[in-house]
Parts: structure tokens; sequence; C-alpha cells
């Protein structure tokens, strides 16, 4: 293993190393002109994860995981495809809503996509449907995030469904509805086998301090159903479940969009509060996360959304991380189970599903996305799509890849490399065929990744104004063994 000190000056040298290549490569009669060099000033030693987009989300699995033939989805070679990805996270996996209900007060009726409740035949619940769902995650080469909740329409006295179609409730009885979540647990060992099941993820509910996802007691009727939601998986599994936690809207609780309470409190019940199940302190989390939207480009303001931008990225994501780290969690893995772009300028949406657009805008917003997931600590975003199939990447239908999806298998190769600090370059008068040019003359060095990125504040943007270094960035990250 190198020690530090003998590191940095190994890292200056390549640094010097890199800047020659640079100026040295043949750029022929439209050589650029550096004007400005900022050279590497600090190692950081951090180790960039494998992890960072492992997971594709599913808001409905029903019509679509549920409805493919596992022995095709596994032709697809969907992880050989798609090396990143590692779980396929199931929205309202085991409930919410129920065929044929509806809400009394709105007249909202469940949705056939949302129909999630497993019905009660012959005194044990009958849960076929998810599990074949599961069977097609695992014939993907991919393990389940399941999402539990929502709360089945018949276990609350009063059902309502929120802004998402599904019930917002708690269950009238809460041991019920842990021998409900136990039932679930055990037909997936006796399925699958408990080794393959601890290696699975569970989360409890989607944006839980969401009024729109539930919205009963608060803080405490969370809490309730957390302790009793883990209290069924250990029942089942024991402490080794794999991991389990829980999805947060940190802009929920915040002044200027305030319509649910403050999703940190929960790390403070996990950690000093009285557990509803057991009546001792604490409970477990295994990790922590959130949403992050976009609602624009970068610098342009979000009107009436949240203030989702990538600008303030850390605004809403470096709270989980800062929390956790107060208290020792250092270790607590943060991430992001659901995101992206909202919306583009004029709101509309040119993957619809995927939240992505339609760009190589998007392959450039990964990539600064990437760099500050990276910057604040954030373990994993989970996509919505990887290909034109949306979220449907089981369709054995012809799909092409997204831009994004580009960027993801090149990040990809930078798994388990050290950082170093951002070194950056800016020339004048250089189009975007010499970034290309640049970057692949870079990659040749052995061992070492560079990544180039220039991001601007609208769509269509090919190529900077003349006379303004701030229109380029390269952003370099080398590995330890390259040094």
């Amino acid at each position: 293993m190198i020690k530090t000190n003998h590191f940095i000056p190994r890292a200056w040298a390549a640094a010097r190393r890199l800047l020659a290549l640079c100026t040295a490569h043949p750029w022929g009669t439209n050589t650029p002109q550096i004007t400005r060099r900022e050279d590497i000033a600090q190692v950081t030693g951090e180790v960039i994860p494998e992890t960072i987009w492992n997971s594709i989300c599913a808001f409905s699995w029903i019509g679509s995981w549920e409805s493919w033939d596992p022995k095709k989805v596994e032709a697809l070679n969907i992880t050989g495809k798609y090396p990143f990805l590692r779980y396929a996270q199931l929205f309202t996996a085991t409930g919410g809503c129920r065929a044929g209900f509806s809400d009394p007060s709105t007249k909202k009726t469940c949705e056939p996509w949302l129909d999630a409740d497993a019905p009660l035949e012959d005194g044990g619940y009958n849960w076929t449907r998810l599990l074949h769902a599961i069977d097609n995650v695992r014939a993907a080469g991919l393990y389940p995030y399941v999402v539990t909740g929502n709360v089945p329409i018949s276990m609350s006295s009063a059902p309502t469904l929120g802004g998402f179609g599904v019930n917002t409730q708690l269950p009238k009885n809460l041991t019920q509805y842990r021998l409900y979540l136990e039932s679930f647990a055990e037909a997936a060992v006796t399925r699958y086998g408990a080794q393959d099941v601890q290696k699975w993820k569970w989360g409890v509910l989607t944006e839980y301090n969401n009024p729109s996802w539930f919205d009963d007691g608060g803080a405490t009727g969370y809490f309730k159903l957390y302790d009793f939601t883990v209290a069924a998986l250990e029942n089942v599994l024991g402490t080794s479940i794999g991991a389990v936690g829980a999805h947060a809207c940190t802009v929920c609780g915040a002044p200027t969009y305030s319509t649910g309470w403050d999703g940190l409190q929960l790390l403070n019940h996990v950690l000093n509060g009285t557990n509803y199940y057991t009546g001792q302190q604490g409970s477990r989390l295994d990790f922590w996360s959130a949403s992050f939207y976009t609602a624009v480009p970068e610098g342009s303001s979000p009107g009436s959304i949240p203030p989702w931008s990538i600008g303030n990225f850390e605004e809403v994501l470096r709270p989980l991380r800062d929390l956790a780290d107060a208290n020792g969690l250092h270790s607590l893995p943060i991430g992001i189970d659901e995101g992206r772009i909202l919306a583009e300028p004029g709101g509309k949406l040119q993957l619809t599903g995927s939240r992505a657009v339609g760009s190589p805008y998007m392959a450039a917003f990964d990539a600064l996305w990437f760099k500050k997931m990276l910057d604040t600590g954030v373990s994993w975003y989970s996509r919505w799509a990887v290909n034109t199939n949306g979220p449907a990447i089981g369709n054995p239908g012809a799909a092409l890849d997204s831009a994004s999806t580009q960027t993801a298998l090149l990040t990809y190769r930078m798994r388990h490399n050290k950082r170093v600090k951002a070194l950056s370059l800016c020339f004048v008068h250089m189009a975007y065929k010499h970034h290309k040019s640049l970057c692949k003359q870079l990659a040749c060095i052995s061992g070492s990744h560079c990544m180039c990125m220039n991001t601007l504040n609208h769509f269509h943007h090919t190529r900077g104004p003349p006379d303004r270094c701030s229109s380029t960035a390269l952003t370099f990250q080398l590995s330890w063994r390259a040094l």
C-alpha cells in the first residue's frame, strides 16, 4: 500500500506528465491556446464506489416486471449490457391499493397498475404476482430492492388514496400488518432460499415524509410503521436481512416547500428513540436515501418546482450525510432512490418515464451529477431507465441506449480507483472535436481515467464563446495505480 506522503509527489509528477501530453498533442493548424491552468493541489484518497448507478426503478411492477417471461428476460443479458446495475427497485411492492376500491371522500379509484394488495386466500396471503415479478428481476441478473408498503386497503380503518394513488394511512392493527409482511418474507425464502434473500434490499415506503405517499400521524406514525416492518423482516430473516433503510423527501419539510414533516427526524428515532415494537431504544437503519429532481438545467430558475436544480444538489443531499457523520455513522450509505430531470424548459419531458431528455446534454448532465455525488458522499442513484424502452427494461423489443447510459458505462470503468483533486484546463477556440481528441489521448495512459465534460445552462449548446475561458472544463480522475 502506498503511503500518502510518498503518493503526493508522484501525483504532482503525473499531473506534469498529463499537462505535457496536453500541450504536446498534434492539433495542427487549430492548435488551442492554454489561457489558464490549475495543477493538482491535493490527493483525496477517496475510492470511487462501484454502486453509483446500481439501481433501476419501477413505479409499478404490475404490467412490467410481473408480465414478462423469465426465460426471455434472461436471454436479454441485462447485466452483461449494463454491468453497473445491481438492483431493481419495486415501489409499493407489498400493497397500497385494491381493484374496485373507491376513496369515499375523493371518489378516486385504484388504478390497475397499483393493485398490489396480496389477497387473503385459504387462510394465507397469495404472493404469486409479486414473486413472479421477482423471478424476472433475478432472471435479469439483478436483486430486488423491495419497497414495502403501502398498507393494504383492507388493513386500514379509513383508507385514503393520496396523490400517487395508494393508501396513505396506517394499519388499524400493526401486529396484523407485521404478520402480513412476515408472510411475504417467508414466501420469498421458500422460493429463493435464505442465502439469496439476504442479498436483497428492503425499504419502508417511498418518500416517507411526503403526505402524498403517507399521511397518518406524522413522524410518529411513520416510526411505528418502520419499527414493525423491520421487526417483520428480522423475525423471518434474523439479523442477516441484507439491508433495510428508508427513502426521505428532504425538501418536503423545507420552508420553501413545506408539505410534510422533516424527514431528518428519522435518524434520531433509530438511534435514540423508543422502538414501537420492542419497547427498547433504537432501531435498525442500514442505508438512508432521498429523492433529487432537477426542473431545468443548472443555473436556471426552477419556478414553482421545489428547489431542485443541479446547482443546489449539495443543499438537498448534504443534510443526510452531515447528520449521519455528526452521529458517528460515517459508513452509513446515503443514496438517491429516484430523481434526475423532472422537466426541461416549457415543462416537457422528451423521454417520458425515463426522467431524461433526448439530447447530448444528458450525457454531460450525468457526468456532472456523477461528480457531485462523489463530492457530497452520495453512494448511488436509482435510475428510471437505461434505454428507449423506459422503465420496461425486460421488454424484449428493440431499444436504443440513452446518452446517460453511455455516461454510466464510462464512469463505471472508474470504479475502485482513487480520486485526485480536479485538474482544470481552459482553451480558447476549441470545438467539440478537440474535446474528444484530448480525452482519447489522455485515456490511453496506462491505468488512468479522464472524465471530460462541458456543461452549460441550456440543452443545445455545441461550442463555447471563443473569448471565454469558462466555456470548457476538463476533470481528470486518475487511478492510484497509475501514479
